[in-house]
């Protein structure tokens, strides 16, 4: 615990104090290789935890302002404030350009009022303690950075604009002389008055409350006493990374220092998840065993806290960005040019916290959120009344994170299909395997079929005996059954195709045919049935059914063969007076069913379609936790 201070419950409550001052009047270094002398300090609060900002004096005659606030530097200068908005106009996620700033477009990312702390040394305005004042702050493409100071309203606006800078443009140098502002404070273990447990604090610079994991009590250090003004009377969440836990994870070394549990309600259904605060220094000495992520890593400035968002066991990390990055509309948002679909809305309340954290946050404070997402990523906005940000994820493997925590338990399995977790079921090696198949499939048929031969054995009209109805009613008799002309089979395996072809309408022909093998006397038998009917319903045609037919017989050895067919036919209605249908009969061998190939290339195709339909799967259970 920091030893300048007391430690004070404050009930559902924790937030945290200024970073400790890394520079000091007197100071120099440089910024993207430009000299500069540190001039004066001043110290504002915006709400949000204590904000350094240090006036400099540029080696090339300039004079600009760099700051430190949730582990980020900034640099601006002062810009012609004039055509500025009243700070009334300025709402969240507003976007427009200013004067003073050429051509580039700004989006307002917050708004609220500031009191100044503190000042010291040579400042380019009169320093009044504890006075207050209105600013709205502002983001542009390439992590531009902006601030409108609207002071009490008695003077007119200030505009300083710049960017915010990466960790290794910035360069400092001890050159001032006497005390220095202490860096870290120092730490120790207190007691939690509630209780008696051991509180420590991880990150004690940039700490000003933080919650008791063992009572749930939230301490405020003030004073170097300690004193229990209130108890949390929520039920306690166990997290599944303790409080404290370091790891090299995506690059670096972070460190677990804050837990909150959020809660949303829709359609009547209470849904809960987890949120870990990291906070990491800089750090680039080797890659974490976690694996290595694209968010957050490209070429832009570095981040002290990230998040790990939990939910049914699954773990996504989650990095601030730029607001003027993204651009959304209902149904989509773009972010580095990659398009996120909306997947979800709410409007979820903090219902438990516990440990540090660079704002202050109360279990009740709630804001409206909406997701997108792009598998592996999502793109997350957050807006309260007087704030908009946005932040990307990108899903990360549990097993992976424990390990990269040191953490003994293995992680439980999780729950379901998270809204941003990458499909297992890719279609790429399916798709290509399922392709060079079909191809080869291609080529054998192609060669099977030049080298196949087929010979027509008969085509022959059959004379068709009275109707089944006639017969049934004993105005004809069933003709014997007719033989076909024997022939040889000289080289098989083979098939055999019978084709029947009719012209009848408003009833059925069929051809019963039995295949003898006189070598061996096995016998096969295939039936062939045409039947087509047609008419008028409610004054509409209709009809239904063909007046052709056609079966194979497989499997023919070489042998000598005979085919028996065995016609017969009906009409429709049955006491219909129609005469005979004529009925044509080939025999052809070698034919070849289609059905073969089909069967045959629903076989290479089969991998590939269930990968499709375990992919589809999967993203409908992805979309059953879907809240557009």
């Amino acid at each position: 615990m920091r030893t300048d201070r007391d430690l004070s419950a404050l009930g559902k409550l924790a937030d945290l104090v200024p970073t400790a001052a890394p520079l000091t009047v007197g100071d120099s270094g440089s910024i993207a290789g430009k000299g500069f002398t540190v001039l004066g300090r001043v110290q504002l609060d915006h709400g949000r935890g204590p904000w350094d900002e240090w006036y400099l004096s540029f080696s090339d005659q300039t004079w600009g302002w760099l700051a430190r606030a949730q582990g980020r530097w900034y640099l601006t200068y002062e810009k012609d404030a004039s055509g500025l908005p009243p700070w009334d106009a300025l709402e969240p996620a507003a976007r427009g350009v200013f004067p003073g700033t050429g051509s580039i477009e700004w989006v307002v990312s917050e708004r609220g009022g500031s009191a100044l702390i503190s000042a010291e040394g040579e400042l380019p305005f009169p320093a009044v303690p504890l006075s207050s004042g209105r600013y709205a702050d502002l983001e542009g493409e390439g992590y531009a950075f902006a601030s409108v100071d609207y002071g009490d309203g008695s003077a007119k606006p200030k505009l300083f604009a710049g960017r915010q800078l990466k960790d290794s443009e910035v360069a400092l140098k001890r050159t001032a002389l006497g005390p220095r502002p202490t860096e870290r404070v120092q730490v120790k273990k207190l007691a939690c008055p509630g209780c008696g447990a051991p509180v420590s604090l991880f990150v004690p610079e940039s700490c000003e409350r933080v919650g008791c994991a063992a009572c749930g009590a939230v301490l405020d250090h003030t004073q170097g006493a300690l004193s229990l003004l209130r108890q949390l009377n929520a039920p306690r969440v166990r997290p599944f990374i303790p409080l404290g836990s370091t790891g090299k994870f995506l690059g670096r070394t972070r460190i677990v220092i804050g837990f909150i549990q959020r809660a949303v309600e829709v359609e009547g259904e209470r849904f809960t998840w987890r949120e870990y605060l990291l906070f990491s220094e800089r750090d680039t000495a080797g890659e974490s065993k976690a694996g290595k992520s694209t968010v957050g890593q490209e070429d832009v400035p570095e981040q002290a806290y990230t998040w790990l968002v939990e939910d049914n066991r699954h773990f996504i990390h989650v990095t601030p960005v730029s607001t003027a990055s993204v651009k959304d509309n209902y149904q989509e948002a773009t972010h580095k040019g990659r398009r996120y679909k909306r997947f979800a809305h709410g409007a979820p309340v903090v219902d438990f916290v516990v440990g540090e954290f660079y704002w202050k946050v109360m279990v009740g404070d709630t804001s409206q959120t909406v997701d997108y997402v792009a598998p592996p990523r999502i793109l997350s906005l957050e807006r309260s009344q007087n704030e908009v940000s946005w932040s990307e994820g990108e899903y990360v493997d549990p097993k992976a994170l424990f390990r990269a925590f040191g953490l003994r338990d293995a992680p439980l399995v999780p729950i379901g299909v998270s809204p941003c977790q990458p499909n297992p079921h890719t279609l790429t090696l399916p798709a290509i395997t399922f392709a060079l198949l079909a191809f080869l499939f291609s080529l054998v048929a192609i060669v099977y079929e030049l080298g196949r031969h087929t010979r027509v054995l008969a085509d022959t009209q059959l004379s068709m005996p009275p109707s089944d109805t006639a017969i049934a009613e004993g105005r004809g008799a069933r003709p014997p059954v007719t033989f076909l002309p024997s022939f040889d089979v000289s080289d098989g395996p083979t098939t055999l195709k019978v084709e029947l072809e009719t012209n009848i309408d408003n009833g059925w022909a069929s051809l019963s045919t039995s295949l003898l093998n006189e070598t061996t006397g096995q016998v096969q038998e295939l039936d062939l049935l045409a039947e087509r009917y047609a008419g008028r319903t409610d004054g509409e045609s209709w009809s239904e059914g063909d007046t052709d037919a056609d079966g194979y017989y497989g499997e023919l050895h070489a042998g000598r063969y005979a085919l028996r067919l065995s016609p017969a036919w009906d009409a429709w209605p049955q006491n219909a007076v129609a005469p005979a249908p004529s009925v044509r009969v080939r025999v052809i061998e070698g034919e070849r069913s289609p059905l073969c190939c089909c069967g045959a290339f629903l076989l290479i195709a089969l991998p590939f379609g269930l990968t499709l339909v375990r992919r589809a799967s999967f993203e409908h259970k992805r979309r059953e936790n879907a809240n557009p």
